[in-house]
C-alpha cells in the first residue's frame, strides 16, 4: 500500500482501511504512516467520515488547526476515557484558582507589613530618600541605635553605629 510510484508508505488511515494510499490523500499529512494509534484514536473517537465532513467544509487555512483539534481531544480521550479534555480544562480551572487564593494572601501579607512599616517608620512617605538612607533610618528608629560616625567613601557608605542605653 504505497502512494502512487510505489516509493512512500501509506498514511496511517489508509493503512487502516487497507487501501491504496493517493497522492491527493486528504488525510495524509495529517496521520504519518508511523503512528498508527493517533488515527485509531482519532477514527475512535469521531470516525473517517464525519473528519472528511469536517475538512470539506471548513476554510482549507484553517484545515491543519481543525485536525490538530481533532487529534489532540482524541489523544486526551484515549489517555482518560471518563472526562478527557474535560478533565483538563476543570484540573487548570482549579489550578488557576489555587494561585489567585494564593497571590491575595500574599497581597494580604504585602499590605500588613506595608502598614507594619509605616507605624515603625511613619517619615518615610514623606522623604524623598534613597533605599539605602531609608533601610537606615529605619534600622536607627526600630533599635533605638545611635549613628556615633558618619563616612563617605568613594566606594560606598562607611557607618558605624552603637545602640543606646
Amino acid at each position: 500500500m504505497t502512494v502512487k510510484g510505489g516509493t512512500s508508505q501509506a498514511c496511517a488511515a489508509c493503512k487502516y482501511q487497507r487501501r491504496k494510499c493517493s497522492a491527493t490523500c486528504p488525510l495524509a499529512p495529517y496521520f504519518p504512516p508511523d503512528n498508527p494509534k493517533q488515527f485509531q484514536n482519532a477514527h475512535k473517537l469521531f470516525g473517517v467520515s464525519n473528519i472528511l465532513k469536517i475538512l470539506n467544509r471548513i476554510d482549507p487555512s484553517q484545515k491543519s488547526e481543525a485536525m490538530r483539534s481533532i487529534i489532540y481531544e482524541s489523544n486526551i480521550r484515549d489517555k482518560y476515557p471518563v472526562y478527557g479534555c474535560l478533565g483538563i480544562i476543570m484540573t487548570l480551572q482549579f489550578q488557576i484558582q489555587q494561585v489567585q487564593y494564593e497571590c491575595n494572601l500574599v497581597n494580604n501579607q504585602l499590605e500588613h507589613i506595608r502598614q507594619q512599616q509605616q507605624l515603625h517608620c511613619p517619615m518615610l512617605k514623606l522623604w524623598p530618600l534613597s533605599r539605602f538612607s531609608m533601610i537606615m533610618f529605619c534600622l536607627i528608629r526600630m533599635y533605638k541605635l545611635q549613628v556615633t560616625s558618619t563616612t563617605t567613601k568613594p566606594c560606598g557608605y562607611n557607618i558605624c553605629i552603637t545602640e543606646t542605653p
